[in-house]
């Protein structure tokens, strides 16, 4: 992959592979030029990796690769400037046994890299597959990753996530932004096994811009989705303003494993929702956006967590309140 940064600066991003049979990426490679491409400073190995070189036998064997993407934070944030890499791994730490998305950033220039950060939030070696990920940075400095996943689907199929970081890659939460699933396949006319690695995701302005390649229709064809990342993963229900702040009591509540939370906001506000466990530590924070009058609605999602209570805060410049929820499996 290759990328400029915001003086300039061309970097490139490659996997290594080990020397025989059977091929697999070991390592990643990076490269700068700060003349245009005219030289180069070169480390053959900035991090360990473990690619998913092969083919995925519940997906009709298309063949697959850690294939490492790369993204430069031009905002003007103070992540301005920093590095970021996501490859497919499998069997490194903090990878699971099967495929999931790892992330590692440099704050220096590509002269050092932070260690794995596992990017999917799904369960640890649940046996689920993510793959094939695309990676932008929005104006607002938030990093925002694009994969195929089937957490939610039988084996043999996928959807389409969103996982997205607000501190430079330290904690996400996923999105699922397809409405449809599908069964990857071989692309008719292209070389055998290849669902093909066509993914992309761009950023303008305000919305993110998601391109995949899916069979919905049983033809291959590139699909999009405009998302608005001020308000991703949440619903706006409700335009007539309200009188008052109003955090609204989940529901279903006790749920098993998703539940909605309604809230009202009079004027424009930075909003924070943030979910807590019994012992106060957060676990998710599933709105934290700036956000126009109205009433709003997201969802909150325990597969991962066990059966007890939870708590909800709504949080803005001139109002703060909690909620208790329960989660029974």
């Amino acid at each position: 992959d290759i990328k400029t940064g915001p003086n300039g600066e061309v970097y490139v991003a490659w996997s290594g592979v080990t020397g025989g049979v059977p091929y697999h990426e070991e390592y990643a490679g990076f490269g700068v030029s700060t003349n245009g491409g005219t030289s180069w400073q070169i480390n053959q190995n900035i991090f360990d990796m473990n690619g998913i070189n092969g083919t995925l036998p519940s997906k009709n064997n298309i063949r697959v690769n850690g294939l490492p993407r790369m993204a430069i934070d031009l905002s003007n944030s103070t992540r301005r400037g920093w590095i970021y890499i996501v490859t497919t791994e499998k069997n490194i730490s903090p990878a699971g046994s099967d495929p999931d998305i790892l992330f590692h950033r440099s704050t220096n220039g590509g002269q050092t890299w932070s260690q794995g950060i596992r990017v999917n939030q799904d369960a640890l070696n649940n046996g689920k597959i993510q793959y094939f990920p695309a990676i932008c940075v929005d104006s607002s400095g938030a990093v925002n990753v694009l994969y195929y996943d089937d957490r939610n689907t039988a084996s043999d199929s996928a959807e389409v996530y969103i996982s997205r970081s607000l501190d430079g890659g330290n904690t996400w939460n996923d999105f699922k932004i397809s409405d449809n699933r599908f069964k990857p396949k071989s692309i008719a006319g292209g070389p055998s096994s290849y669902q093909g690695d066509f993914i992309s995701l761009a950023s303008s302005g305000h919305n993110l811009f998601a391109y995949w390649m899916a069979d919905y229709s049983g033809l291959y064809q590139v699909w999009t989705s405009i998302i608005d990342w001020r308000t991703i993963g949440i619903q706006k229900i409700g335009t007539e303003v309200p009188k008052d702040f109003i955090l609204k009591q989940n529901y279903p509540n006790p749920f098993n494993p998703i539940t909605k939370i309604e809230f009202s906001l009079p004027k424009s506000s930075l909003v924070k929702l943030v979910i807590f466990n019994s012992e106060g530590k957060e676990i998710a924070a599933p709105v934290n956006s700036s956000l126009a009058p109205g009433t709003y609605r997201t969802s909150f999602d325990g597969t991962d967590l066990p059966s007890g209570v939870y708590f909800y805060r709504l949080v803005t410049q001139d109002f703060a309140i909690s909620k208790k929820m329960i989660l029974l499996k």
